[in-house]
């Protein structure tokens, strides 16, 4: 969503990147997530809240309860 506000802003300043054969592969790897950015895949999610409060109590851990309303990226 980000990328999307900067490129309204260039556009706006009638600047627009250009996206042809030559800077596609550049523009890809800019907009591709880094490893680092990826790192809440290895966390071991439960899709159900009472797996996850048996697990807590048998580990002695905290639960990170996320709720969310609405589409998962944000355009509702």
């Amino acid at each position: 969503m980000m990328h999307t506000l900067i490129f309204a802003a260039i556009a706006a300043l009638g600047q627009v990147p250009a996206l042809d054969d030559q800077s596609f592969e550049r523009w890809r790897d800019y907009i591709r997530p880094q490893a680092k950015e990826e790192c809440y895949l290895e966390i071991p999610w439960r899709e159900s809240f009472y797996i996850a409060i048996n697990e807590a109590r048998e580990t002695d851990r905290p639960i990170l309860l996320w709720a969310m309303n609405g589409h998962p990226l944000g355009c509702t």
